[in-house]
């Protein structure tokens, strides 16, 4: 068993190890390129994606056919096609690795067919959740309270090393402006300091 996948689910204090064999053996571990794609918009995918060494991003394409940054996914984050996931309905985003990483995928219809007959697991499952609205409602507060510039100060603040990963185009998305924008505000920043 990978020791990576051991890491991560023990930060669970409530998982034993005799849980972690059990849903290594439910899932799959993967090593994924720059660039390659997890998830595509249109297809189902049932898989909870825990990403455990790399970085990935969710993006949406509008109808202008712009990318638009949702979520970035680093080491001890998750994410997966919510859509899919909770509504059986085709992806809305697309899921692509930034960096090379490894990552270990979780079937969800498995997973809740096992959770039913072990309480850990259900209790995994509900921490998960909460967890993904939790950080759901912090993003619709990012974007709703802050203005772009106080965007970029925050996820300076909260996600120094983040920043320092992600390309600038995909900052700039993120945070709801253009590249020549984000470099007016980085310029700021710098002159203020």
């Amino acid at each position: 068993m990978e020791k990576s996948v051991i890491e991560y689910f023990k930060t669970f204090p409530f998982i034993g190890l005799d849980d972690i064999k059990l849903i290594y053996s439910l899932g799959k571990l993967k090593r994924i390129k720059a660039g390659e794609i997890l998830i595509k918009i249109g297809e189902l995918n049932y898989n909870g994606i825990f990403v455990l060494k790399g970085l990935l991003r969710n993006y949406i394409i509008t109808n202008d056919g712009e990318e638009r940054t949702l979520l970035f996914c680093n080491e001890g984050n998750q994410t997966g096609s919510h859509s899919t996931i909770f509504y059986n309905k085709p992806a809305k985003e697309n899921i692509e690795a930034i960096e090379d990483s490894v990552v270990f995928m979780l079937n969800s219809e498995v997973a809740d067919k096992i959770a039913s007959k072990h309480p850990k697991l259900l209790k995994l499952q509900n921490n998960i959740l909460k967890k993904v609205l939790a950080e759901s409602v912090e993003r619709i507060i990012f974007f709703t309270t802050l203005s772009p510039e106080e965007r970029f100060k925050e996820l300076c603040t909260k996600q120094p090393n983040l920043v320092k990963r992600v390309p600038q185009k995909y900052l700039a998305s993120y945070i709801g402006v253009t590249t020549v924008s984000l470099s007016r505000i980085k310029s700021r920043i710098n002159v203020n300091k």
